[in-house]
């Protein structure tokens, strides 16, 4: 018996607004590492962030999908998808 695929969810309307501003070859990318995540959101293109407790990151160039999962509930939680220039920067609001 297969697991259930997870649920992709955005955290709020910045996720679906920056969606919005991709390019469309990015948005394609984006779309299928998405796929992705649904069957195993701790794939080798997914990586841990240090000092974050429960925050990961996808790298579809030249942006970095930052996210959590939700193992019990089966749901991937969209928190940002920002330019890999503007990441450490953001990070250090969290830290």
């Amino acid at each position: 018996m297969t697991s259930p695929e997870y649920i992709i969810h955005y955290a709020d309307r910045r996720v679906l607004r920056a969606l919005e501003k991709l390019p469309q070859e990015t948005l394609c990318k984006l779309d299928r590492e998405l796929m992705a995540l649904k069957t195993n959101p701790r794939s080798g293109k997914v990586k841990k962030l240090k000092g974050h407790k429960e925050l990961y990151e996808l790298k579809v160039w030249p942006y970095r999908v930052l996210f959590g999962i939700d193992d019990q509930a089966k749901i991937v939680v969209l928190y940002e998808i920002i330019h890999r220039r503007d990441l450490k920067k953001y990070l250090r609001r969290f830290s």
